[in-house]
């Protein structure tokens, strides 16, 4: 698996590369360099006095910032980098170097280098720009990061485009069930280890884990057939290098029964009718519960968050009861909707499963084992899943705090103008 070890941010003067490469260093907690810094007095000089820098004028410099990249195992670096010969300098000898490009309009990044001149004296004059302009090559491996962008959005692009395992937030709600084993794996796997191997590893260190299954390569199931037949026929799951396959095996290690009764329903539909372009109402309802499903565990003896949601009425769910949600928690099961949540957006809608008894507090082994039971055919085919839009969730994000968010019709729509 190869993962990012350094990151360079490229692009012309004045593009914000070291916003975004300070901002990118502070979430990955690795060290920063601006290239900038280590021009040597008659690169400035020439370009003080409006010069642009020769390939010979470049040459040293390069070799500097390969050698300071090289003596840090994990870095983050602003520098220009305009030709791909320069980036081929940059990142000679190093394991996994990658780049990110904010790229944006001529006139605007003319407009930020004239600021930036007059607010701290940067050597670099708006006149030079053009040539940058000129001198740029392309580099097709970038992460293009428009800087019409916010901010924030920038930053999050690049992390989960360039180091996803490294952009999840253990501290979010939604991954409170998951996060005392989670964290480890994926500090393992942004470290080398693959992910099949990662959560090996955690099934022989946690014997409190009583998971039915084993990890392995994806490559060992090609050639096989269908994917939850392999699973059940070898008691393995194929595993890619990526998030979704990270999360599904974490779901796997946590709720091991829920997991194995939804494979075992699957591997009995396809073994009864093969499997088919059109999948039935069955098989459906299996893969939207274990893509995106959530329980909703309440403490009162009636649901009544859960019929409110059922109800769609939003102003009842999360404004009228909000109070209710101090003594509830909601889980998310589905593997899909973890990985979108890694980059949550106001959105995104679990299906909160509807159960044929309530769901009351409970520990999360007494989860897995209830809902493991109340798995049957015959409930599943009905599609028992409420829509959620879980950034509604009280605590979820901040923005939820005021009564207005829960006005967007688009969101939080009500029975008339949905689509269950």
């Amino acid at each position: 698996m190869s993962l990012t070890t350094h990151i360079i941010v490229m692009g012309v003067s004045g593009c914000g590369k070291t916003t975004l490469g300070a901002a990118l260093a502070a979430h990955l907690d690795w060290p920063f360099f601006d290239a900038d810094d280590f021009h040597p007095p008659a690169n400035v000089e020439k370009m003080k006095a409006g010069e642009p820098l020769t390939d010979a004028d470049r040459a040293p410099w390069l070799e500097r910032l390969n050698h300071l990249l090289q003596t840090h195992p994990h870095a983050v670096l602003a520098c220009s980098a305009l030709k791909e010969k320069y980036r081929q300098v940059l990142t000679a000898s190093l394991s996994s170097a990658r780049f990110a490009h904010p790229h944006g309009a001529f006139d605007i990044i003319a407009s930020r280098i004239e600021a930036r001149s007059q607010a701290t004296g940067h050597y670099m004059p708006v006149s030079l720009l053009q040539s940058q302009f000129d001198t740029l090559e392309m580099c097709a491996q970038a992460v293009m990061v428009d800087i019409a962008l916010p901010r924030h959005a920038r930053t999050e692009l690049v992390l989960q485009t360039l180091t996803p395992f490294q952009a999840i937030n253990w501290n979010a709600n939604w991954l409170m069930p998951y996060k005392a084993v989670g964290m480890g794996l994926a500090k393992a796997i942004a470290s080398g280890s693959p992910v099949h191997a990662a959560l090996n590893e955690a099934l022989d260190s946690n014997p409190d884990i009583d998971c039915p299954v084993r990890f392995v390569p994806q490559e060992e199931s090609q050639g096989a057939g269908a994917y939850e037949s392999f699973i059940w026929q070898t008691q393995t799951v194929p595993t890619r290098d990526n998030l979704h396959d990270f999360f599904n095996g974490l779901v796997w290690l946590h709720f091991p029964k829920i997991k194995a009764r939804l494979n075992e329903l699957q591997a009995a539909a396809i073994e009864a009718a093969g499997v088919t372009q059109h999948r039935g109402k069955l098989r459906d309802a299996l893969t939207l519960f274990d893509e995106n499903a959530a329980f909703l565990i309440e403490s009162k003896p009636e649901p009544v968050l859960l019929q409110a949601i059922q109800d769609k009425a939003w102003q009842h769910v999360f404004i009228d009861e909000r109070e209710a949600w101090r003594d509830a928690q909601l889980i998310i099961f589905g593997h899909a909707l973890l990985e979108k949540l890694v980059s949550p957006r106001k959105a995104m809608t679990a299906h909160v499963f509807c159960p044929p008894a309530p769901l009351h507090v409970m520990d999360d082994a007494d989860i897995d084992r209830k809902v493991a039971s109340m798995l049957a055919p015959e409930h599943l085919a009905t599609k028992p899943y409420a829509p959620l839009p879980v950034m509604g969730v009280p605590d979820w994000c901040l923005e939820n705090e005021q009564a207005a968010f829960y006005d967007d019709a688009a969101v939080f729509r009500s029975p008339l103008n949905s689509q269950s």
